[in-house]
């Protein structure tokens, strides 16, 4: 990993492509929280898996699943690594990091089962936790080309709220709102969830911890939870 210091604030962001010498043409980029943003519990949410050829269009038997990696922000931290879903093999029960040194678990499952979402991390000091999918689909599958590789840095548990005011994307080509994907995560048991001016079709009412839901909509919404002290992300 990099460390990036500075003597007068500034913003960073990470940009990943894919290899895109050969025709995969995908990429994503993530903002990035500075170090005192950074804490000791997270939550994951990443996409569904699914299969690509060499040639980035063409199926074939190359899983490409939901990924989290945790990056060591001091030395000797002791990490975590609770999956939602099974991981190719690998240790990730109490490893320890180095500064700068990171973790990367990666769902060995293909479509739903290759998606991480509610996998929580914990460690004994803070880190920094990104998360995504090597390629998936987004709605899963559509069976439209082409798959796109899904990343972006995790927020604390803490950093959670308890209220968010949803805007569906704009139709690429005009003429009103495209149906977008949300996911919502739970940290708590028995989170009850309320909308406004109504629940869109197959939103959750309740969600237990480390649970996951998603839906489409066009519709835009707030979403509140019933308890403040049970907070919630969407993406």
């Amino acid at each position: 990993a990099y460390r990036i210091e500075s003597d007068v604030p500034i913003t960073a962001y990470q940009f990943n492509p894919l290899d895109n010498t050969t025709a995969v043409y995908s990429n994503d980029a993530s903002l990035l929280f500075p170090v005192h943003v950074l804490s000791k519990d997270y939550t994951a949410i990443t996409g569904s898996a699914t299969l690509v050829a060499a040639d980035g269009f063409s199926v074939a038997k190359k899983n490409t699943g939901g990924f989290v990696s945790v990056v060591g922000v001091e030395d000797d931290t002791t990490v975590t690594i609770y999956p939602t879903k099974a991981l190719y093999p690998g240790a990730y029960q109490n490893v320890v990091l180095a500064q700068g040194q990171v973790l990367t678990a990666i769902a060995s499952g293909q479509g739903a089962n290759g998606n991480l979402s509610g996998t929580r991390v914990a460690a004994d000091k803070p880190v920094a936790v990104f998360s995504g999918s090597v390629s998936t689909s987004e709605p899963p599958g559509s069976g439209k080309c082409c798959a796109d590789h899904v990343e972006h840095q995790m927020l604390p548990l803490e950093a959670w709220g308890s209220a968010y005011v949803v805007a569906p994307a704009v139709a690429a080509k005009g003429g009103g709102d495209h149906k977008s994907l949300f996911r919502v995560s739970a940290a708590f048991d028995g989170t009850e969830l309320t909308y406004d001016p109504a629940p869109p079709q197959d939103a959750p009412t309740t969600l237990d911890a480390y649970e996951t839901a998603e839906f489409l909509t066009e519709q835009p919404f707030v979403v509140t939870s019933g308890d403040p002290d049970k907070p919630r992300i969407l993406d």
